[in-house]
């Protein structure tokens, strides 16, 4: 069961590490869009980002009790 966590946290934090850098690159390129374009594409990746972060930290606690505590989630 560890090893499960393990990779879900691995996973978890690839895919907030990419969508912090696809957030990153639409704030630079943001001022060379149009303003309808640009904006709705900071905002996509604006949110997308915080989706990723959210559930990186929701894998990390999960992770942290199985490793620490012992307790595994019910699924």
């Amino acid at each position: 069961m560890n090893d499960l966590w393990s990779e879900r946290l691995r996973v978890a934090k690839a895919a907030y590490q990419l969508a912090k850098a696809a957030h990153a690159a639409a704030i630079s390129e943001h001022h060379v869009l149009p303003k309808p374009d640009g904006h709705h594409a900071w905002m996509r990746t604006a949110l997308a980002e915080t989706a990723a972060l959210r559930e990186y930290e929701r894998v990390l606690r999960i992770h942290g009790n199985v490793v620490i505590r012992g307790e595994f989630p019910p699924e």
